[in-house]
């Protein structure tokens, strides 16, 4: 009897390790996901999964009350003079697998700026959400790489930076001109 219960323990003890793995939201869990699965670009805000997407609002849908995002090169508030109806945010591109993803994007306003947001994905829902401090200029290993950086995301999410960042995420030294 005693064996049976060390066996159901032990199994209930590893289901529960592997769902905790499942969910461990980190930045080498992200840097590790984008690199195994390398998913590929997903260039409309429609073929976004819908997690990810909540995950987003859930963060900033306060500050955007319509919670839209135009698709990349379509009309957006990109300046704080307000001329039409238009979302706030624009998306440059974005990507998914099971374990993560991310969108890159614009957002209008007093200036027009860049911004990362990343979602660690489980069972096909976000179980945790990071922004980074420096926004890549595409999608490519290089600039995510350098977006990923520890110390470089933040979590909860924000779209801002603070005085305190610097210190955590220096600036990349500018590219030596040919």
């Amino acid at each position: 009897m005693g064996i049976r219960v060390a066996l159901a323990l032990g199994l209930v003890l590893g289901m529960s390790l592997r769902a905790a793995a499942a969910s461990e939201c980190t930045p080498a869990s992200l840097r590790r996901a984008f690199a195994e699965d390398r998913p590929a670009p997903l260039g409309r805000v429609a073929d976004i999964p819908a997690p990810v997407l909540e995950a987003f609002w859930h963060v900033y849908g306060d500050s955007d009350p319509g919670r839209r995002i135009a698709d990349p090169n379509q009309p957006f508030q990109s300046t704080d003079l307000v001329q039409q109806d238009l979302p706030w945010r624009r998306l440059i591109t974005a990507a998914a697998s099971p374990h993560a993803a991310f969108l890159l994007y614009e957002k209008g306003g007093r200036a027009k700026t860049r911004h990362l947001f990343l979602a660690c994905l489980a069972d096909g829902a976000a179980v945790g959400a990071y922004s980074a401090l420096r926004s890549p200029t595409g999608y490519d290993a290089a600039t995510l790489a350098a977006a990923l950086r520890d110390g470089c995301l933040v979590s909860p999410p924000r779209e801002h930076a603070l005085p305190s960042d610097a210190k955590r995420c220096p600036p990349l030294p500018a590219p030596a001109l040919p």
